[in-house]
């Protein structure tokens, strides 16, 4: 089911990175109505579980973010899985960001 507030956002995981995306994250949702979700490796016991986690989550937001910075593989799965959903739009609702 689409949650019409919430934006998946793909970025590598480093350190310094997600500090940044952590931080966007807790002033967006402070400020806005919405809900900002990021892939999260934090108590996945399986690749399988956490494919399927992804997968949810892109079908689920409203829109998607990928920070293409540094040419990431994680990342680069993540735009192709949402390009690959027959259901989801990824013209309109995926936007990729290079910094």
């Amino acid at each position: 089911m689409l949650k019409p507030y919430q934006i998946f956002i793909g970025c590598p995981f480093g350190r310094e990175i997600r500090a940044a995306y952590d931080r966007l994250k807790r002033e967006m949702e402070a400020e806005t109505p919405l809900s900002l979700v990021l892939a999260d490796t934090v108590g996945i016991s399986s690749s399988n579980y956490l494919l399927d986690s992804i997968t949810t989550l892109i079908r689920e937001s409203a829109s998607c973010i990928f920070d293409a910075t540094g040419g990431n593989a994680n990342v680069s799965l993540e735009v192709g899985i949402a390009h690959t959903m027959p259901s989801f739009d990824a013209d309109s609702r995926v936007g990729i960001v290079h910094l």
